[in-house]
């Protein structure tokens, strides 16, 4: 199985070379950030129909993140594997049939889980790792429910730790380089201006929380693309030891 290094990197020079087509998609989470921006501006959070849209912005929010999650997946299996001529027409489509069953699985992942936690914090931790690939099994495998959940845990099987350590550290290597340029930039803007950065620590101005933000938007495709990464290598091991077992 890969390293973390080899997948991290992998990812990003994937991503950088479709930059433009995975941005492009990404971008459609600015615009209820937009929303959400503009209704803060009013000024007026205790109003009850700010809070109304604010909430309506926000879970606008989640669906389209959501449905760019599986855009990205499809679109890095189709420039992986297949290694044709897309149609992105036909990825959106795509998208949209399995939409309702990612979201199905994906409330059953939270409730297997959020059961460990109650269970006590070791479960919950061991139910994350074995269902972490549930939404990919969904996508790429035509998995469906309880049958992803399975599909997923067989995948992890006898490779708990090396797939644990992989899932957590290589996004915490994205998010901490992603807070080491955001720290930086803060501290350049902090100097040129001769402004206390302990001043904005309370109430960061609104220029502090658009570029996290647009950052973050635009980072998004990378955490997909890493894990499409993981899975598909997951999955290539596992035959590569199943078609040895039946030699």
């Amino acid at each position: 199985m890969p390293s973390v290094i080899d997948l991290l990197r992998k990812s990003f020079l994937f991503y950088r070379t479709h930059f433009i087509l995975f941005a492009g998609y990404a971008a459609w989470l600015l615009l209820p950030y937009a929303g959400i921006i503009l209704v803060n501006l009013s000024g007026q959070p205790e109003n009850i129909w700010i809070q109304i849209t604010t909430t309506f912005f926000e879970l606008l929010q989640f669906f389209l993140a959501s449905w760019v999650a599986v855009i990205v997946i499809l679109l890095t299996k189709e420039l992986l594997i297949e290694n044709k001529q897309i149609s992105l027409l036909s990825i959106q489509e795509t998208a949209w049939k399995y939409f309702p069953s990612v979201l199905f699985v994906s409330i059953l992942q939270t409730t297997v889980i959020f059961g460990g936690i109650i269970l006590f914090i070791i479960p919950a931790f061991i139910f994350s790792i074995w269902f972490s690939f549930t939404q990919m099994a969904v996508l790429l495998d035509n998995q469906k429910g309880i049958r992803a959940l399975s599909f997923s845990r067989e995948c992890v099987r006898g490779h708990f730790w090396s797939v644990a350590w992989r899932i957590f550290l290589g996004p915490a290597a994205i998010l901490f380089a992603y807070a080491c340029v955001i720290n930086l930039l803060i501290a350049l803007v902090a100097g040129i201006t001769h402004t206390p950065i302990e001043t904005w620590i309370d109430t960061p101005p609104i220029w502090m929380d658009v570029i996290a933000s647009v950052t973050e938007i635009f980072l998004f495709p990378i955490f997909m693309i890493y894990t499409t990464y993981l899975y598909l290598a997951l999955k290539g091991e596992k035959t590569v030891l199943s078609d040895d077992k039946n030699k």
